[in-house]
């Protein structure tokens, strides 16, 4: 695909983040995913919803703090900005 001067789409990534996610491949997952910004790709919501699933599938909540503080810098809605009220009570605590 690189030889031929084609490069993925953010649909592959976001597709192939899913795949590796819903197999429990999540380092593999994250490692496209960086790969996606190293393409000079830029991850939206779609994409970091992927990885995100694929990280609570497996109980990683960890990892999931970084997803949020990216997803935030961006302006992409966040799991709690769906939540009522759940930006008050995360600012006081």
């Amino acid at each position: 695909m690189k030889a031929s001067g084609m490069r993925p789409s953010g649909t592959s990534y976001a597709r192939l983040v899913r795949a590796l996610g819903s197999i429990g491949q999540t380092l593999k997952a994250n490692t496209v995913f960086q790969q996606m910004k190293w393409a000079d790709l830029r991850p939206g919501l779609r994409e970091h919803n992927a990885l995100l699933r694929a990280f609570l599938r497996k109980g990683q909540l960890q990892h999931t703090d970084y997803l949020r503080v990216e997803m935030g810098e961006r302006d992409l809605p966040t799991p709690l900005t769906f939540v009522p009220g759940a930006s008050r009570t995360l600012s006081s605590i």
